[in-house]
C-alpha cells in the first residue's frame, strides 16, 4: 500500500464507503486502504463493490465488497450486521452514493423519480449514518462520518434542475446539521463533514469515463 504519513494513519480502523463501487467512492476507499483501514466497500452493483475490494486486497489492504440496496432500512441492517461479524467494529463511514441523473424542467418534475432521488441520495445517508453511529456511540471510540454532497445542489449551474440537486443539498440541513454536529460530539463522534466535490475533480477520479457529469453523478445509487 502507499505511505501516507502518520497524521492520517487509520491502522486498526474499519472504514465503510458506501457507494464505494463509483469513480469517487472507489479512490476514497482506495485512499482510506492506503491510510491502514480495513475498508467495506458498498455498491447498489455488486460487482462494482467487488472489483475495488479486490483492487484493495490485491495491493495488501483489508477489504470486503458487498451489493445492496441502502435505501431499505432492512438492506442496511443486513450490511452493517455482516460488518459487526467480519471486523468488529465501524471507526469511519463515508456516504458517496448519488443515483444516475436525469433532467427535467423544475415544473414538469416527475414524482416518481422525486422519491426515487429522496430514497437513494438522501435516505440512504440517514440509515447507514444511524446505524454507523449506533455503533460508534456504543463502542465508546468516536468515529467519523463524511457525507458526499452536490456542488449543483448549493449553486446555480444553469443545467436544467435535477433530482440530484434538490436531494443532495437537503444532506446539510437533514443528515448533518449543526445541531446534529453537536450532539453527536458529545458521544465523541466528532467529525460529521459534508464534501462538495467539483466536477473537474470527478472527472479526475475517473478519466476514462468521458463524462465529467456522469462521473460525478451516477456513484453507486441505491436505487
Amino acid at each position: 500500500m502507499t505511505d501516507v504519513p502518520a497524521l492520517f494513519d487509520l491502522s486498526g480502523k474499519t472504514a465503510i464507503v458506501t457507494g464505494g463501487g463509483g469513480a469517487l467512492g472507489a479512490v476514497v476507499a482506495q485512499g482510506l486502504a492506503a491510510a491502514g483501514a480495513a475498508v467495506v466497500v458498498v455498491d447498489l452493483r455488486q460487482a462494482n463493490a467487488e472489483k475495488v475490494s479486490q483492487s484493495i486486497t490485491e495491493t495488501g489492504g483489508r477489504a470486503a465488497g458487498f451489493g445492496a440496496d441502502l435505501s431499505s432500512e432492512a438492506a442496511v441492517n443486513q450490511v452493517f450486521a455482516e460488518v459487526d461479524a467480519a471486523f468488529g467494529s465501524v471507526d469511519v463511514l463515508v456516504n458517496a452514493i448519488s443515483a444516475p441523473v436525469e433532467r427535467h424542467l423544475a415544473e414538469d418534475y416527475p414524482l416518481d423519480e422525486w422519491n426515487t432521488s429522496l430514497a437513494s441520495n438522501l435516505t440512504s445517508y440517514f440509515l447507514c449514518s444511524r446505524a454507523a453511529a449506533t455503533r460508534m456511540i456504543a463502542a465508546g471510540r468516536g468515529g467519523s462520518i463524511v457525507n458526499f454532497a452536490s456542488t449543483a445542489g448549493v449553486s446555480a449551474l444553469a443545467r436544467g434542475f435535477r433530482r440530484a440537486e434538490a436531494s443532495q443539498s437537503d444532506i446539510h440541513l437533514v443528515v448533518s446539521t449543526p445541531a446534529v454536529q453537536r450532539v453527536l460530539a458529545l458521544t465523541g463522534i466528532d467529525r460529521l463533514l459534508d464534501i462538495y466535490p467539483s466536477v473537474a475533480a470527478s472527472l479526475a477520479a475517473s478519466p476514462d469515463s468521458g463524462n465529467a457529469a456522469a462521473a460525478a453523478d451516477t456513484d453507486g445509487g441505491a436505487a
